[in-house]
């Protein structure tokens, strides 16, 4: 589904959650919606949706989302971040799914299977008695059931363990095929393996837009690390000095720290390497991701 928006705006009372957004989603992509709290990922998503009126023009597949509900809903899967705190029981909720996507309700039970979920074991259960867990995967389950031309996630993994994840992952990339997808997330790892583009709103408007492999690099730094067998000696010896000149910040247990981005990393690694003894000092560097910079 291709997706356009054109200088949308949307306002409540005097705050613009969405100031002049112009935002062109090609049919088939997998992008990345990313930004901080109010930034106005959500009401992009809902305008998107049509569940919420803009100024500015909307359009998928150059049709408007408002004059076209039934059409959209059938075509769209949509994963929330957190489920409705409903009384209905969730199989209540999975009849009602499904039959707005012309379904049946064993699909949703076998994509619900392939996350590890038994949906028949809490059909009668009331969804909002769920687990945050059980939650997530019901709504996931409810997005993956049937082929959708435009798939919407939103923090998709916000409640799920690590092995449910490794589902998630193993789900997403057997059923998405050639649907456009949108995926709300603050986690890398997700960006990093799932799009192939990211958006960034800040403020409403469109602080970033373009290759996710970029906007991973320069959210991506190394920690170096150094451990001194006797820390006592390794400082007399004058490389205290010496590291905190290089900007290393001493901790405790006589460990030295530095974050550098990762195109410095080897540089001074070498520079290490050629300062000290392997045997008395143990140097290590990890990568660690920067979300918010």
């Amino acid at each position: 589904m291709h997706i356009q928006l054109k200088n949308v705006v949307k306002t409540y009372g005097r705050f613009k959650a969405l100031d002049g957004a112009n935002i062109d989603i090609a049919e088939g992509t997998k992008t990345a919606l990313v930004g901080p709290n109010g930034s106005g990922k959500s009401t992009l998503i809902r305008v998107i949706m049509g569940l919420i009126s803009c100024e500015g023009e909307v359009s998928l597949d150059g049709r408007s989302p408002y004059l076209r509900r039934s059409s959209t809903a059938r075509e769209t899967a949509y994963a929330p971040q957190s489920a409705p705190r409903t009384g209905a029981t969730v199989d209540e909720i999975v009849k009602a799914v499904s039959a707005i996507r012309e379904i049946e309700r064993e699909t949703v039970v076998a994509a619900a299977g392939r996350l590890d979920f038994d949906l028949n074991a809490v059909s009668s259960k009331p969804v909002r008695e769920l687990s945050g867990g059980m939650k997530q995967k019901l709504m996931l389950a409810l997005a993956f059931a049937a082929p959708a031309r435009l798939l919407i996630l939103d923090e998709p993994t916000a409640s799920l363990d690590a092995e449910s994840r490794g589902r998630f992952f193993e789900e997403f990339e057997s059923i998405t095929g050639s649907a456009t997808v949108l995926l709300c997330s603050h986690r890398l790892e997700e960006v990093r393996r799932l799009v192939d583009r990211v958006i960034v709103l800040n403020a409403g408007r469109v602080a970033y837009d373009g290759p996710a492999a970029d906007f991973i690099r320069d959210r991506s730094i190394s920690l170096i690390e150094i451990h001194a067998d006797d820390p006592d000696r390794f400082v007399s010896q004058g490389n205290g000095e010496w590291l905190n000149e290089l900007g290393f910040h001493r901790g405790s247990k006589g460990v030295w720290t530095k974050s550098v981005d990762r195109a410095a990393k080897l540089d001074l690694l070498e520079s290490l390497a050629r300062r000290f003894d392997s045997n008395s000092v143990d140097v290590t560097a990890r990568d660690v991701e920067n979300y918010e910079q």
